[in-house]
């Protein structure tokens, strides 16, 4: 390693020797020896539920080679759990877990892809009656009001129901709900009161599926009736609190990582 001193300059700059030989590190990355407590603290998920990840990931993940260097699933796993639960950059994530910046950007891509291609298993829209009876109670025991199945930008009891993210950029809220895939099944399947509403806030348009509050109420009832929803709706600062707290990388420009794929469903 030489270094270069610049006249007048009240700093170094290190220059890497050319030609330096490429070596491979031991991986030391798994979840043997820490406790559920330090599991969480480091990758947010207790041990079963990273066994989970790496058995649900695996055929995805595998790498189809046999050198010895080559990276587990479970050490891909936790690579891009440690990257969600921090929100550092790659360069740190790669240096805490002696893992080149080039590496944890590959395995962030390839897990986050395995991720989101498993989406609809896991984030669906309640269409069985009991399911939405249930919600709609839980709803009215947070605002009193009836027949709430779900609101724009947040959920019932933390639980994401659907999720549209093909706008990157700035597109208007009502813009984004009007063209995803809720709105159309809304429209068409939306037949009468037992079906549910969404609470949305004046952004959006009201309509018979989506009830908005009113931009000057006049009277006590139109004052209790949009009280109601932002009593249920509180829900929403709960719930991205939470997930903020839990996984950092939520906290930047999280998008930027994700598969172009993610934006084209």
């Amino acid at each position: 390693m030489a270094l270069i001193i610049q006249p007048n300059a009240a700093f170094m700059v290190p220059l890497k020797d050319q030609g330096q030989e490429k070596v491979y590190r031991a991986y030391d990355l798994n979840i043997l020896g820490y406790s559920d407590s330090e599991l969480r603290r480091r990758y947010r998920f207790g041990r079963r539920s990273i066994e989970y990840l790496v058995d649900t990931l695996r055929d995805d993940l595998k790498r189809p080679t046999n050198r010895g260097y080559a990276l587990t699933v479970e050490q891909q796993v936790l690579i891009a759990l440690r990257f969600y639960a921090s929100g550092s950059f790659l360069q740190v994530v790669g240096d805490t877990l002696g893992v080149d910046k080039s590496c944890v950007s590959r395995v962030v891509r390839d897990v986050t892809d395995a991720l989101v291609a498993r989406k609809d298993a896991y984030i669906t829209w309640p269409t069985d009656a009991e399911h939405l009876r249930t919600i709609q109670s839980g709803f009215y025991q947070l605002g009193g009001f009836p027949n709430v199945i779900a609101c724009i930008y947040t959920c019932f009891a933390g639980r994401l129901t659907n999720v549209c993210a093909k706008w990157p950029g700035a597109p208007h809220d009502s813009h984004i709900f009007r063209t995803s895939a809720l709105c159309h099944h809304l429209e068409q399947h939306h037949t009468r009161i037992a079906d549910g509403f969404i609470l949305g806030d004046n952004g959006y348009p009201c309509r018979p599926f989506l009830l908005t509050p009113y931009f000057n109420p006049h009277g006590q009832p139109e004052q209790r009736y949009n009280d109601s929803p932002c009593a249920t709706r509180v829900t929403l600062e709960r719930t991205f609190g939470r997930w903020k707290r839990r996984f950092h990388v939520l906290h930047s420009e999280v998008i930027l990582i994700l598969s172009k794929d993610m934006f084209q469903s």
